[in-house]
């Protein structure tokens, strides 16, 4: 029984195009081996497309495209990242539509689309699922510092449907709730502590989850959500990697 579409990129860049993916577009991956990465897809769809020198491409040619919700919202957001765009936005009929460069000559559509389709309403609840667990730290960096070896080898991170708790050694550092939104690009994850001095107030991350690793950014409460997996000096940002417990 097919389960799933694999798709391919053949890239004479494969190294830049494979960081591009991971890094610019968010998404999260698998590594199978010497670098290679298996791109975890969160949504798609298939069409069959007429072919003909009037439609602009012949028979037996494939096509990858990636869409959005908001089109005007996520081009503003790649060229946040260094994405270049090669056009602007048109009115193809069955959407909005532009074109954006990916290593290795690739000129890829992004476009919003006019229909509407059945969402996945397991989708979120099938990614909290793969999150469940007990993780353990990989590194961590706050506002731009890495944090002491002895502190990291005792930090774990506890995740159940929706409580979110990271331990040092015996002593509990937060426990709290939070929830994801797994559509977004890079994934958004929200921390909220229920009680205490913080009641009430969340932190806006977005993580990755890339075979037993799972890299979490996140700002201190209420502050902007990152775009990028990286904490500056002076951001008040906070990047850590967790490694599945077992």
């Amino acid at each position: 029984m097919i389960t799933g579409v694999h798709t391919m990129f053949y890239s004479s860049k494969p190294e830049e195009l494979r960081i591009f993916i991971r890094d610019k577009l968010g998404f999260s991956s698998t590594d199978v081996g010497e670098g290679w990465l298996i791109f975890d897809l969160p949504d798609a769809e298939m069409g069959c497309h007429p072919a003909g020198p009037e439609e602009g491409k012949s028979s037996g040619t494939p096509d990858i495209s990636f869409y959005c919700d908001d089109i005007k919202k996520t081009v503003a957001d790649l060229k946040s990242r260094g994405v270049e765009f090669t056009d602007g936005i048109t009115d193809a009929g069955y959407g909005l539509v532009t074109h954006f460069k990916m290593p290795g000559d690739f000129q890829v559509q992004l476009y919003q689309p006019r229909y509407k389709r059945g969402a996945n309403k397991n989708k979120g609840t099938d990614h909290q699922e793969k999150l469940a667990g007990l993780w353990t730290c990989l590194s961590g960096i706050n506002d731009g510092k890495a944090l002491p070896e002895d502190i990291v080898k005792q930090l774990k991170l506890t995740l159940t449907k929706d409580r979110y708790k990271t331990e040092k050694g015996q002593v509990v550092l937060f426990d709290g709730i939070y929830k994801i939104d797994a559509s977004q690009r890079p994934r958004h994850i929200d921390i909220t502590a229920p009680e205490g001095e913080q009641a009430g107030k969340t932190s806006k991350g977005i993580y990755a989850l890339e075979g037993e690793t799972l890299r979490m950014c996140y700002a201190n409460a209420d502050k902007d959500r990152p775009k990028d997996f990286e904490s500056k000096p002076g951001s008040g940002v906070t990047l850590v990697a967790w490694k599945r417990g077992k």
